[in-house]
């Protein structure tokens, strides 16, 4: 167990390292109209851009602005360390504030900040107490129901509600871990986000209903997109030429202008 733990904690701060870092060229790509696509590379990614549509000034800034979100990123943790501790949650201590922080920090920065968010990213962001610090945000593939999805990991591993509480967590054949404390999280956290967004969702998404994502946007007033065919996680060449003409699509610099 806890291997497994470790595990978890290494997948989780590869996928924050790359969220700041390449998310910093994601967006200086986009701002500058440079933007290509997003190469996936094992369990990595990269951002590839048209070099022949920037300026000298605007490649050396594309260059930068991972480097420099990374360190400003590892400046708040190392500052605020002290009250990730007072989290109970280990997981929870390290997204939760890793958000928050690092939002507020971008916020006395500039002007405004967009969020791009996906998967179980999205919902950490959601639950980060961040709406008045974002101005707009791409969701892809996100995870908007987080109590439904251990619920229907619990029927799927035929664990009920009293054997999660009494036990605390318990492992399934499937590779997941069921943590009680996360099933209370969730109910003592409903998502509360006015940001205006845009969502894409893979038709075959095998963690979110269409039913669920399509209630999300309506409640919330988001703008919806559905690849046919595309799943959770974009990856085949399809895939990513649809998640490019997607971002394309939103409005280059305006990311979120209706």
């Amino acid at each position: 167990m806890k291997r497994v733990r470790q595990y978890i904690g290494i997948l989780a701060a590869a996928a924050a390292y790359y969220s700041v870092h390449e998310g910093a060229h994601l967006l200086c790509a986009v701002l500058m109209g440079a933007f290509k696509q997003i190469r996936f590379m094992g369990i990595g990614m990269q951002i590839d851009v048209y070099a022949e549509r920037m300026t000298g000034g605007e490649m050396v800034l594309f260059c930068i602005a991972g480097v420099v979100a990374t360190l400003l990123t590892g400046t708040v943790l190392a500052a605020l360390a002290k009250k990730i501790n007072h989290i109970k949650s280990k997981l929870l201590r390290a997204v939760v504030y890793y958000i928050r922080e690092a939002v507020t920090k971008l916020r006395t920065e500039y002007d405004s900040v967009t969020l791009i968010g996906n998967s179980i990213g999205a919902f950490f962001s959601m639950n980060a107490r961040i709406n008045t610090m974002i101005r707009c945000a791409y969701f892809i593939s996100p995870v908007v129901d987080m109590e439904q999805l251990i619920l229907n990991m619990m029927t799927r591993a035929k664990v009920t509600e009293k054997d999660l509480e009494e036990k605390g967590k318990i492992p399934t054949s499937f590779g997941e871990d069921l943590s009680w404390e996360y099933l209370c999280y969730v109910r003592e956290h409903p998502v509360c986000w006015t940001v205006p967004t845009r969502i894409l969702f893979g038709s075959q998404d095998n963690l979110t209903s269409y039913e669920t994502i399509a209630a999300f946007a309506k409640a919330h007033g988001a703008e919806l997109t559905v690849m046919e065919d595309g799943e959770h996680w974009f990856y085949t060449e399809a895939q990513m030429r649809f998640l490019d003409d997607w971002i394309r699509s939103c409005g280059g610099g305006d990311l979120c202008s209706h």
